[in-house]
């Protein structure tokens, strides 16, 4: 749309100012009053739309930086949330082993223990 609007301006500036009355003498032009404020016009507006262009561009790599950013942070995250989890999975897996071993131990104290009052008894 802003494109569309500056080619307008630019083609009203084009007919506004008669370039036929342009003159070339050695190597200047010279040219109307009317000629020389629509040509400052324009390059003022040309400037104006490259700080604008060059203020959006800079906007438009920060947001781009700022996805990355985001997902390198959410890479290291899932990194980190995976670790955690197979942490976890292996201290369930040593509960469990402690558990049986408690089991074990407690059937061979409890064997064991017959075993050496029939010793005793005999």
């Amino acid at each position: 749309m802003k494109y569309l609007v500056l080619f307008a301006f630019i083609m009203n500036s084009c007919f506004a100012c008669d370039w036929s009355t342009i003159k070339q003498v050695g190597n200047e032009f010279v040219y109307s009053m009317e000629c020389h404020k629509d040509v400052g016009r324009l390059v003022m507006l040309n400037t104006k739309n490259e700080d604008e262009i060059k203020a959006l561009r800079t906007s438009i790599e920060m947001k781009d930086l700022a996805i990355q950013d985001s997902d390198s942070r959410i890479l290291l995250w899932k990194n980190e949330s995976y670790k955690q989890y197979d942490f976890l999975q292996k201290q369930e897996q040593n509960h469990k082993l402690k558990n049986s071993m408690y089991f074990v131990t407690g059937f061979l104290a409890v064997v064991l223990g017959a075993w050496a009052a029939g010793q005793v008894k005999k």
